[in-house]
């Protein structure tokens, strides 16, 4: 844990130490970013995590697209199903 001050305020950033290529570089953690490279002053540079990623993290909103997807496909699959049913002759 790394824990700065700015303007008074205690900010805690999670800093996890990877092994790459043979040089250890800190990695920073924060919100929607990521930093797993350093520019040539050792600055974490920030990246975004990509959309994929936050996607795939969020266990609720993947329970939702599971249970509406197949519920959705399942009624289209039935209204195609009753629109092929020939009519009665009277």
């Amino acid at each position: 844990m790394l824990a700065s001050t700015r303007g008074g305020e205690l900010q805690f950033l999670e800093q996890a130490t990877l092994k790459v290529g043979g040089a250890r570089r800190g990695s920073f953690v924060q919100r929607g970013y990521m930093a797993d490279s350093a520019d040539p002053t050792g600055t974490p540079v920030q990246e975004r995590i990509p959309f994929m990623q936050r996607l795939l993290d969020n266990p609720f909103l993947l329970l939702f697209i599971g249970v509406t997807v197949p519920t959705v496909l399942y009624m289209v699959w039935g209204i195609m199903e009753l629109v092929q049913i020939p009519v009665a002759p009277h």
